[in-house]
């Protein structure tokens, strides 16, 4: 939306619960904003008979919930549904409507991997980290590893190891990290295979894997920055270094 627009329409008594009742929303312009911001999101089982119904009783709607009914039982898409929603609202002007338009054609002809990877990777940047675990190992089944490209798996593989990370299990997390490593090699991919590795067995000796290699200098400093901080015991050190996943949100396609 070009401006601010004040909430003008009905808004509910009861809020509707979004993504397993973690987001309320109150009103049209709120539902219309989730659904701008999250268009990758959508899929059947979001427009269901309980949102339909809450717009009908809470919204005070019920032309445009019959509207979405009947969508729905003529087998519209979920992205048709959102189009209604924000033509409905009149929220949007035409410049804005073109613009979502366009990104709705471009998300239709991405392939089902790429849309479940967008869900997946939404859910790891928002901290579910079980459901976008699961997604991740969804993907990386070898009946769809053998349908995407090595820069998509090697994302894939990345995001796997940051949230087993995130969970603290770092022997898992340095698997994944290895094989990213292994699939597209790059210095950040290394680095976080051996910090995991350290957090995963901190009174073993960090060595060089020929597998993984990294130079000298730059695993000596990853040597000292973790040791110094597991000798001292001061926590805001161990603090920092068991958040330090957290640093490589921003790596997150």
């Amino acid at each position: 939306m070009s401006e601010f627009i004040l909430c003008s329409g009905e808004k509910a008594e009861h809020p509707y619960l979004i993504m397993k009742r973690e987001l309320p929303v109150y009103t049209m312009e709120e539902l219309c904003f989730f659904l701008h911001e999250y268009l990758f999101f959508l899929n059947e089982e979001f427009f269901c008979p309980e949102l339909y119904s809450w717009i009908r009783n809470e919204l005070k709607l019920p032309g445009l919930a019959s509207s979405l009914i009947n969508l729905s039982n003529r087998g519209g898409s979920p992205y048709e549904a959102a189009m209604m929603i924000f033509d409905f609202s009149g929220i949007y002007s035409l410049q804005e409507m073109n613009a979502i338009r366009s990104t709705i054609h471009d998300l239709e002809n991405r392939t089902d991997l790429e849309k479940l990877k967008y869900r997946a990777d939404f859910l790891l940047a928002t901290d579910r980290f079980r459901e976008a675990l699961y997604l991740y190992l969804r993907l990386l089944q070898s009946k769809n590893t053998s349908r995407m490209t090595e820069g998509m798996r090697k994302e894939i593989l990345f995001n796997t190891g940051v949230i087993y990370g995130r969970c603290f299990l770092y022997g898992e997390a340095a698997d994944y990290f290895r094989r990213a490593y292994q699939l597209e090699p790059d210095d950040t991919a290394a680095a976080c295979y051996y910090r995991a590795r350290f957090l995963a067995a901190p009174d073993q000796d960090l060595k060089q894997d020929p597998e993984v290699p990294l130079e000298d200098r730059q695993l000596k400093t990853i040597c000292g920055e973790l040791r110094t901080a597991a000798e001292t015991k001061h926590p805001a050190e161990i603090k920092s270094l068991e958040s330090w996943f957290e640093t490589y949100e921003q790596l997150i396609r």
